[in-house]
């Protein structure tokens, strides 16, 4: 079926667990994504693809889906594209899910307290 993982390069699945107070860095995925949260809550900010230039993605060569810009503590004049960056906000609590669609750049906190998620990723064949 579409959503199979076997044998399959079109799909791939993560099971988060953690006792929050966590922070992805600033990234886009090669796929889609559904975010399921099974307990606690993540906050998201999702910016279009047409936003990436102001990303800085070119300065990070070793991980090129990864910005080096550390959204929880940085400097305005080092990084002055991230303040016009149009971003979208997306509270996703238990029993929410989310769909973030394949090269849409985003950061992820996890507040205090237990947070468990399911992660989907996919590509259409």
């Amino acid at each position: 079926g579409l959503f199979s993982d076997e044998g399959s390069e079109n799909f791939y699945h993560n099971f988060y667990l953690s006792s929050g107070n966590t922070s992805s860095p600033i990234h886009y995925d090669g796929y889609g994504n559904f975010l399921t949260v099974l307990d606690g809550r993540k906050e998201w900010i999702i910016a279009e693809p047409e936003e990436i230039l102001k990303l800085q993605y070119d300065k990070f060569l070793d991980h090129p889906n990864l910005s080096p810009i550390n959204v929880t503590n940085f400097n305005a004049s080092n990084h002055p594209g991230l303040c016009d960056v149009r971003w979208k906000r997306a509270v996703v609590e238990a029993g929410d899910t989310l769909y973030v669609p394949l090269l849409h750049s985003h950061h992820v906190y996890s507040p205090p307290g237990r947070n468990m998620a399911l992660g989907v990723w996919f590509t259409l064949p």
